[in-house]
């Protein structure tokens, strides 16, 4: 037996699968059998049940042991489940590295780990010096206690320039491991810290471990809050901690900053997690307990609804397990000073008031609109919505609400969405720019298609964050990978390009809020875009635009071996050949050094899958 199979078999042997199990589930016995509401599929009738090494739900079919409920629980894969619930129960898996060590994958996450862990203990030694008295004095204005400092591991980053980078190094770490754990940054052959005279807060993965750190800015520095590089678009800040209590509690409280959370979690909220200045997303949601019955979105008063779109709506709907709400603070207030002002069961009033995310969100497109503005408003933002729901059950579900909510019939909404009849004439839209609306778009030719791989680089252009990548570099590579292509592609790329220069994701922006909306082919590029967004989904955007540059070259070379040869056979010439005319040997010599050429673009791949 492999030491993979004998770790597999004592974890399963030794991990309580009823205690793992009835953290998440509520468990009653039944004829000498425990027995819940299966947390897979909506039922008030339980038929989950659980017995000595698996649990089956003969509703759903839900099938498993132990390490399938944590891949499901956690969204962790294989391995991870296993080292996980070794951690939990304290059992010895150090065999689990050697498995991976022709990879290296674990002794390089183990090195990170280990340095993030030794720069938040030289913070935290920060904090309690002479110099990390402001940090200090901020804590106790925000009304952290001392306690709070130690047990959230809160510290400070001196306002020195390579205070940091001088410790790690005596440390025996250098300054690639720096930089890549987003500790150092370098300048003209000089490193120095990432971070400098802030407050720091560890943020953690759902799993506890250390990932990264946030830093809330004590000076007159122009950026407020600085994080480490990392995907924030999958961690939720807070949710290691607020997982424990998201069952009994029986919900989950999304917050925007995480300040905002740890003020809530000390005020009698520990299920409250944050996002971290993001809009809330599928990867997001995924990592929640999938037992969690309720999300409630938690509002600031100034800041209500640039969340809540309808797009957070879509992705809620891969969720059905799940009631999602939002609730608002007053005006002018966040958490922190609203339960600086009321008493913690003032906030649970709020949040029992909060409203279902699906009306809410429609009404606030809806709100402010004259009833003549309400079906150019239904046009505009609503009907490309709906034209991405591919179920037919949501989409219908979804219909019905519209025109409950605004007043238009249903049967007229259809209409509009299968375009028999428009609600009303594109040329009327309001806030449409000019160009879009232009006759020769109108009658536009159609365009050449676009190849796959350039359909690849449009997608994940569309879907960048500018925190993914340099956004000049990426808009230089644009211009030089897409020359060849139609100039109608070529244009919505550079939109695409300023939309990054915004600090705006081109995905985060409406469909119809682009110069080029107008184009019937720019729509359906859109809404293909949108309905295939998984495929798009990654964990480093920037490798992958590397990996496309190459694809790209190579894609180049040989069409332009192609080329050479045509011209090497036009002339009849052989590689072969010695005695060629010297006017001629060169086009030998041009296709020898592209296949040379091609070999090492070739290389280069392998090295990047």
């Amino acid at each position: 037996m492999s030491e993979l199979n004998q770790i597999k078999s004592l974890i399963l042997s030794q991990a309580p699968l009823d205690q793992l199990i009835g953290e998440h589930v509520r468990l009653q016995n039944r004829g000498g059998r425990r027995m819940g509401c299966c947390p897979f599929h909506a039922e008030k009738t339980p038929s989950f049940y659980l017995y000595d090494d698996h649990y089956h739900c003969f509703g759903c079919g839900a099938h498993g042991d132990a390490i399938s409920w944590v891949r499901h629980s956690q969204g962790l894969g294989f391995v991870d489940s296993l080292r996980w619930l070794a951690e939990k129960y304290g059992l010895d898996a150090s065999g689990l590295d050697k498995e991976q060590q022709g990879l290296g994958v674990w002794k390089e996450a183990a090195r990170k780990t280990k340095i993030l862990a030794e720069a938040q203990e030289f913070f935290q030694l920060c904090l309690h010096r002479e110099s990390g008295q402001l940090a200090r004095d901020y804590l106790i204005s925000r009304g952290f206690s001392e306690e709070t400092w130690k047990l959230n591991g809160f510290g400070y980053s001196p306002d020195a320039p390579d205070s940091l980078v001088r410790r790690l190094s005596q440390l025996g770490y250098d300054i690639a491991e720096m930089e890549a754990a987003s500790l150092a940054n370098r300048f003209r052959n000089r490193s120095f810290d990432f971070f400098r005279h802030r407050l720091m807060i560890p943020i953690r993965d759902a799993q506890g471990r250390l990932l990264a750190f946030g830093g809330r800015a004590l000076g007159d520095q122009q950026q407020k809050y600085k994080n480490s590089r990392y995907d924030k678009g999958s961690v939720l800040f807070g949710l290691d901690h607020a997982r424990k209590f998201s069952n009994a509690h029986q919900r989950i409280i999304v917050v925007e900053g995480y300040l905002d959370a740890l003020k809530m979690r000390m005020s009698g909220f520990p299920e409250t997690v944050a996002c971290q200045g993001t809009a809330l997303t599928r990867e997001h949601l995924r990592a929640l307990p999938p037992t969690t019955p309720e999300v409630i979105l938690l509002f600031d008063g100034d800041q209500a609804g640039q969340k809540a779109s309808l797009k957070t709506v879509e992705q809620a709907l891969d969720f059905p397990g799940m009631a999602f709400r939002v609730a608002i603070l007053p005006a002018g207030e966040d958490p922190d000073s609203f339960l600086k002002k009321n008493p913690p069961d003032q906030m649970e009033t709020l949040l029992a008031s909060a409203e279902a995310l699906l009306a809410w969100s429609i009404r606030k497109q809806l709100d402010g609109a004259d009833s003549g503005a309400v079906p150019a408003l239904i046009n505009r933002e609503i009907i490309p919505w709906l034209l991405r729901i591919s179920d037919p059950v949501n989409r219908s579900y979804l219909e019905d609400q519209v025109a409950s909510l605004s007043g238009v019939p249903v049967s007229v909404i259809r209409e509009a969405i299968s375009g028999r009849k428009p609600l009303i004439r594109k040329e009327n839209y309001p806030e449409i720019p000019q160009a879009a609306t232009e006759p020769s778009l109108q009658t536009e030719a159609k365009p050449a298609s676009l190849s796959p791989l350039a359909f690849e680089f449009c997608g994940h252009v569309f879907y960048t964050d500018p925190s993914d990548v340099s956004v000049p570099e990426l808009i230089d590579q644009i211009r030089l990978q897409h020359l060849e292509e139609d100039p109608l592609w070529l244009s919505l790329l550079e939109e695409f390009s300023e939309s990054l220069r915004a600090g705006v994701s081109p995905s985060d922006r409406d469909d119809y809020g682009w110069a080029l909306a107008a184009s019937p082919f720019v729509t359906k590029l859109l809404l293909k875009l949108r309905s295939l967004s998984p495929a798009f989904r990654c964990s480093d955007r920037k490798k992958i635009f590397e990996r496309l540059q190459l694809l790209f070259v190579k894609n180049n070379i040989e069409n332009a071996i192609v080329s050479a040869k045509a011209r090497v056979a036009q002339l009849g010439l052989s590689q072969a050949q010695e005695n060629v005319p010297e006017s001629m040997r060169e086009h030998i010599n041009a296709l020898m050094q592209l296949q040379k050429r091609l070999r090492e673009v070739g290389q280069s791949l392998h090295k990047s899958q």
